[in-house]
């Protein structure tokens, strides 16, 4: 089963955007696959300390009202 099509097939440009922010917030690759009724965010680790670093921001970050929203199409 495909995940999709990703941000940059799409061509949406905020959808990028935000790929771009959590690359760079968690200091990896995050791409975003977009599906007809839904989609797939994929953040990568390369190692167990690596996991616990991205999970550890991804956790202390929930709440915060500074999140960029997305604007709808």
């Amino acid at each position: 089963k495909s995940m999709g099509r990703s941000v940059s097939e799409m061509g949406d440009p905020n959808l990028a955007a935000v790929e771009e922010e959590l690359s760079s917030k968690l200091q990896t690759k995050a791409s975003i696959r977009a599906g007809r009724r839904g989609g797939h965010i994929i953040i990568e680790f390369y190692s167990p300390t690596d996991l616990e670093r991205i999970l550890s921001l991804l956790l202390a970050s929930i709440g915060d009202q500074k999140a960029t929203p997305v604007p709808s199409a």
